[in-house]
Order: C-alpha cells, then structure tokens, then sequence
C-alpha cells in the first residue's frame, strides 16, 4: 500500500492505499496543493504571468502556515518579485525583503538556506553599485575549454543537456555556411530547475550565433523533480554543441527544428 500510494498518488489504486492506510483526508491535501503549486508555475513559465502566479503563492502559504508547502510559496513570492516584478530595479528592496522574510518565518527549510545566498548576493551587487564598479562574477578564473579540472577548481560541475531543451534557431545569414563547433557556457539553475542566468566562457566566433546558443539556453529548463534539492540553485557548465543546417545535410546528418528552408 505504501509503495501504491507513492508511486501512483494520483490514480484510483493510490487513493485506494492511502484509504486503506489511514491518510486519504492528508494525502488528498497534498495531492491538491501539489496541483496548485503546479498552476503557479504554469502561469509563470508557460503563461508569463507572474503577478497571477505571485496571488497563487500567496493563496498557498496562508492556506497552510507553518508547514514545508508556506515556505516553498513564500519562496516562490520572492522569486517573483527577485527576476520577475523588480528584476533591474536597484531602488526596489520588495525582494530583499521577501528573501528575509523566508529567512526568519522559515529558518530550518531548504528555502531559508536558498534565501540567505540569494540575500549575499543582492547584498554584494548594492555594495558594488555603490562603488561605482560593474558588477561582475567573484570568480575571474580563466576558463580553458579542454580542461575539465579548471571548473572542477572552481566549484562547477559540468551538466548533461536540460530535460526540456529548446533547440538552436539557426541564424538565416548563415544558413550556407558549413559550420560546427562547440561553446562552453556558465548556467545558473534555479530551485524550479528553470535557467536564469548564462554567460558565454567561449565563443562560436560569429556574434549571432552566440546569441542564438544564449536564447536557445535561457529558455530551456531542467526537471526539478528529477534533481536532488542541493542539486538546485547553483551554478552549472554546460557544453554547447551546434552545427550548421549546411553542415549537416553535408554529412546526411538528421535536421533539426527550425532548419528547414532555405
């Protein structure tokens, strides 16, 4: 019965076990703040709708205070209103203190921990407007793209293709031209497993394609579900490899989305 209900929550037979089990009432909550949690993110990263997604997280935390589902939807508030609401607002501390705010109501979950890193590096970028510095990345370690042991030393990890890829849209200036290659890219992956920073180490050498790769990056995601929790919100590298539509129809090579035409 146990295995029933955690494998197939959401089936008859699940529901059957946990009623057997004595946890039907609990375990359909669950099931039914799953589901919200669920249309939140689909407002957010399928709608882009963030302000309806901001009422649902609400709607969430004070429907259950002081459970581990209040501090996943205060979390998402903050979220929100850290990329979303104010994202370039350097005068706007709503974030900042929505991250504090996770930090002291919640301070023994997984998300306090993620809100103090991003509350240091809010801190560290106001320090440096102040200073009139540009704000870079702490790290300024020379990256070499054949050695692996250069991310390793600076605490990155190199990361298999994200679970929903979104494919290369090929410039059309450079459809003739045969070309292929790989660029070594810094990705930052947040705790919903969306992609929200990416910084080229390498270069194609073309401009266009670069920018190509970085909006092929940005909006693609990974599953969160499929990751551990310390696996989330930090940084990645991320092997890009492209070729061109010349290039692979050279070698029989299979097309993909968006290179057909001329």
């Amino acid at each position: 019965y146990i295995e029933l209900a955690g494998r197939y929550p959401a089936s008859k037979y699940g529901l059957r076990a946990a009623e057997k089990l004595g946890i039907l009432e609990t375990f359909s909550d669950s099931l039914n703040t799953e589901e919200t949690f669920k249309y939140a993110e689909e407002l957010l990263f399928e709608k882009n709708n963030p302000d309806s997604a901001l009422l649902v997280y609400q709607e969430i935390e004070a429907d259950h205070p002081g459970t581990e589902y209040a501090a996943r939807a205060a979390y998402g508030v903050s979220y929100i209103l850290d990329f979303y609401i104010s994202p370039t607002d350097s005068t706007d501390s709503s974030a900042v203190h929505a991250y504090q705010r996770v930090v002291d109501k919640y301070p023994t979950t997984e998300f306090a921990s993620v809100s103090k890193l991003r509350l240091g590096l809010s801190s560290r970028q106001s320090e440096r407007r102040k200073l009139g510095e540009q704000v870079e990345e702490d790290s300024m370690m020379t990256f070499d793209p054949e050695d692996s042991l250069t991310y390793e030393e600076a605490g990155l990890e190199i990361i298999e293709e994200p679970d929903n890829f979104v494919e290369l849209e090929w410039p059309r200036s450079l459809r003739k031209r045969e070309m292929r290659g790989e660029v070594v890219l810094k990705v930052f992956i947040d705790i919903f497993g969306a992609i929200t920073e990416v910084e080229l180490l390498t270069t194609s050498g073309n401009e266009d394609i670069d920018e190509a790769i970085y909006q092929s990056m940005i909006n693609s995601s990974y599953d969160s579900m499929r990751m551990d929790p310390d696996e989330l919100n930090r940084y990645y590298i991320y092997k890009y490899s492209f070729i061109s539509p010349e290039e692979r129809r050279k070698h029989g090579e299979e097309e993909m989305p968006g290179e057909e035409g001329p």
